[in-house]
């Protein structure tokens, strides 16, 4: 789909990582908001969430194309049989039909169900579900993509940002097996561009040469005015104090983030509601505090309420310490890092 172009735009994290109607994502930001849901999917329908991820990021130009912004459509999926909301805009012919999409969740979910429910994808599913490479070829056989060399850029993604890794927790999660902790290492080449040209499917139309600005991983984090909203930052992770009558699915809508993400990135149950004066982060909080080593805990402190102002994980805070509970007493001692 010509208009699917790869917009590789490395703003400040802080100012503009999650409004996606106000800037650009960093590929990494959309890897670590969307990984869960290409995992799930692995687990549900068999596609690698390597390929997955690869595709929503080239196919969504790291969720800032038009089309994933304006229809929650991170893969370019045009309407065919689609039964739901529509998009129109242009693309190899003018005001063409796409699918629209309630939550780039649902996007993820489609995209399996494309690839599951359309026989020439068939062969793919022979392959073994880690064979990231064999998929990506098996997808430009089928007519994916036009691209000659996509199978190669796919591949080229999920070896640069490590995304097989993946892979290896939806197959042990296939397998009933507690996954490893997974951590995220650098990519291996940070100045080679993602992508020379834009791409499109199903049609046999050249494409037109674009330039493409070379990633920036890695960008300092300040505070800025969001609307009328403030994001702050705290061990070095974006997040805003809540407000009277915030709520997951208002903040989720007010951020474009599904309330999954909210939950996660809090450490939120389903139950748990959002109240005044929390801090509620926007993005994955740490295993460890980068600058503070230990917090003695006051009365009437717990587990959650320490590991929210901290910005850590819960679970972390908790290994970390070799807490097989919850509780914790006043004048106790936590590790932080």
């Amino acid at each position: 789909m010509k208009n699917s172009i790869l917009l590789i735009i490395s703003f400040c994290y802080g100012i503009f990582g999650f409004s996606q109607t106000q800037t650009g994502y960093t590929a990494q930001e959309y890897i670590d908001m969307y990984h869960e849901a290409a995992i799930s999917n692995m687990v549900q329908h068999k596609v690698p969430a390597s390929i997955t991820l690869a595709q929503g990021l080239f196919e969504s130009g790291f969720g800032n194309s038009p089309l994933a912004k304006n229809a929650n459509n991170h893969f370019g999926i045009k309407c065919h049989d689609w039964q739901g909301e529509t998009y129109h805009h242009d693309d190899d012919a003018p005001q063409e039909c796409f699918r629209k999409y309630a939550s780039v969740s649902d996007s993820y979910a489609d995209h399996a169900l494309f690839l599951k429910n359309r026989k020439r994808y068939s062969k793919c599913f022979e392959l073994d579900i880690t064979d990231y490479k064999g998929w990506a070829r098996e997808l430009k056989a089928a007519g994916y993509a036009t691209l000659p060399t996509y199978a190669e850029k796919i591949t080229s993604i999920i070896e640069r940002f490590n995304l097989n890794k993946y892979d290896e927790t939806g197959l042990a999660l296939i397998k009933g097996e507690k996954p490893q902790e997974q951590t995220t290492p650098a990519p291996t080449k940070p100045n080679e561009e993602l992508v020379s040209k834009p791409e499109k499917k199903e049609d046999k139309k050249s494409v037109e040469e674009v330039q493409r600005t070379p990633i920036n991983e890695k960008t300092d984090v300040q505070p800025v005015v969001s609307g009328s909203r403030k994001i702050i930052e705290n061990n070095g992770i974006p997040c805003i104090m809540a407000r009277k009558g915030d709520t997951k699915a208002s903040l989720s809508e007010e951020f474009e983030l599904a309330e999954w993400q909210i939950r996660r990135y809090n450490d939120l149950s389903p139950e748990d509601e959002i109240t005044e004066g929390m801090t509620v982060y926007l993005a994955p909080k740490k295993d460890y505090h980068e600058e503070i080593d230990s917090h003695v805990v006051s009365e009437g402190e717990s587990l959650s309420f320490i590991a929210q102002k901290h910005g850590l994980r819960k679970e972390a805070l908790m290994e970390m310490n070799g807490l097989s509970a919850e509780s914790v007493s006043a004048g106790q001692t936590l590790k932080l890092r």
